[in-house]
């Protein structure tokens, strides 16, 4: 998921060309464009400030209070629903698009189904779940009536719905009159905390919806900042990227605090585990303009922060082979009973159980069918590094692939969408294909519900569009 900078958000031309790269038919690029205008009108009326609406280069995504409620893409569109008692969608020709019930988003309290659709099919299945979809977002938008997201909303979207359908849709009330002010309203600034595991101990988990840091230095201008925490530990040290979030909240501490100021938000991404970042080769520079992180709450160039996003959207992941990753993470997998410690081990190894249960499940290469198992790789779709233990060991996210493919997949010049079709990088040149044996026409044999969030999370996380 690449960003966009902030003139191009507020530009309705570049609005236009994302739609149009990725709807190229007129009727799918209308029948996305009315859905994201209807989502829009929903929310506005329950709250002017609930929604923001942002523009990537390769989708465009609506916020309404604590909650992502939809996603256009090309390979599908997402929306979020409340669920209803019927379970018509259960037993309609579209329960593959659909979730099981639950409680997705912790902040809306209610049973919520996620709906992965087809663009080309999205005028046909919208009307079935408008009500639903209607209804999550009035829970939405009471829930948070303001919305952390102002930062990034992207006024050409908004521009370009207009012109298209002909319609009046408002402005969020916190957007700026002028375009000009606009632009500089969507600068945010990045700052960075350091945590010291060795001396303060490890991170609290269960910090409900919140992300947090404390800290006594000046805070007045921290909201709607973006707050990097980074956390060290051993000798020689190592250091890691934990989370980032943007800050909605500040509140002073009590005199028993060692600091002044709790600052917190609850838009944000955790890393579990936290990413390896020490030895990237821009690292020794960033941390002596940090001095050593011995400042506290410091505020970040954009050269480093660009390479932190590197890091985020998947571009530069330090490079770990299988022996160190598996000590790496040991701290996940560690306290789990022996031998289910062994099985999540040789999961990463791509032996033991998860390549036997592989191998019951597909029967062959999950994409050729070849049955030639001693050449066949079991890879996980999620990384085992960015994987729970349950993860690692849960056949839904494995695949059973020749060498070639598994190589390709591995390093994201691979991936495949919701129905099996395989995707590939514009950085494989045809002969390249040629030479590999990768088409266009491979799928994979079968997709159930349960791979396909494992086969979202690769697309957006490790394939290299």
């Amino acid at each position: 998921m690449k960003t966009v900078v902030s003139e191009s958000r507020a530009s309705a031309k570049y609005a236009k060309n994302v739609f149009e790269s990725l709807y190229n038919k007129k009727d799918i690029r209308m029948a996305c464009a009315r859905l994201l205008a209807d989502s829009i009108s929903m929310a506005h009326r329950v709250s002017s400030s609930c929604w923001s609406v942002t523009l990537f280069s390769d989708k465009i995504r609506l916020n309404v209070g604590p909650v992502e409620v939809l996603v256009l893409s090309s390979d599908y569109v997402f929306l979020l629903i409340a669920d209803s008692d019927n379970k018509y969608l259960d037993k309609s020709k579209y329960r593959d698009y659909v979730t099981e019930s639950e409680i997705h988003y912790s902040s809306i309290p209610i049973d919520q189904r996620r709906c992965y659709v087809p663009p080309e099919t999205i005028e046909e299945f919208y009307p079935l779940i408008h009500e639903n979809h209607s209804m999550l977002i009035q829970i939405a938008a009471s829930k948070r009536p303001n919305t952390t997201w102002k930062y990034s909303f992207s006024s050409g979207v908004i521009l370009y719905l207009n012109a298209l359908l002909k319609l009046s849709l408002p402005m969020p009330a916190y957007f700026p009159d002028s375009v000009e002010d606009a632009i500089l309203f969507q600068e945010t600034d990045n700052y960075v905390q350091y945590h010291n595991t060795d001396t303060i101990g490890k991170l609290l988990e269960g910090r409900g919806n919140d992300f947090g840091i404390s800290t006594s230095k000046p805070v007045s201008k921290l909201i709607g900042s973006r707050i990097w925490l980074i956390s060290g530990t051993g000798k020689p040290r190592k250091y890691h990227l934990c989370y980032y979030f943007f800050a909605d909240t500040i509140e002073p501490l009590g005199r028993d605090s060692d600091f002044k100021f709790s600052v917190t938000g609850q838009e944000g991404r955790s890393f579990e585990p936290a990413i390896l970042i020490s030895n990237l080769s821009w690292f020794k520079d960033f941390l002596k303009r940090q001095q050593n992180f011995s400042m506290g709450l410091r505020k970040i160039e954009k050269r480093f922060v660009d390479e932190l996003e590197k890091v985020v959207d998947g571009q530069e992941v330090p490079y770990l082979n299988i022996l160190q990753e598996i000590d790496q993470f040991k701290d996940s997998y560690e306290a789990l009973q022996e031998t289910t410690r062994e099985a999540v081990i040789q999961s990463r190894i791509g032996q033991g159980q998860f390549r036997t249960s592989l191998i019951e499940y597909w029967q062959g290469c999950s994409v050729t069918g070849s049955q030639q198992v001693e050449l066949l790789r079991a890879s996980h779709i999620k990384p085992w590094r960015d994987s729970s233990n349950a993860e690692r060991l849960d056949m839904y996210n494995g695949l059973l692939l020749l060498p070639n493919l598994d190589a390709c997949f591995d390093s994201g010049l691979i991936s495949f969408d919701d129905k099996g079709k395989i995707v590939i990088s514009s950085e494989l040149d045809k002969s390249t294909l040629l030479q590999l044996g990768i088409d266009s026409n491979l799928k994979l044999l079968r997709v159930e519900r349960r791979h396909k969030d494992y086969l979202r999370y690769h697309r957006e996380n490790r394939f290299r569009p």
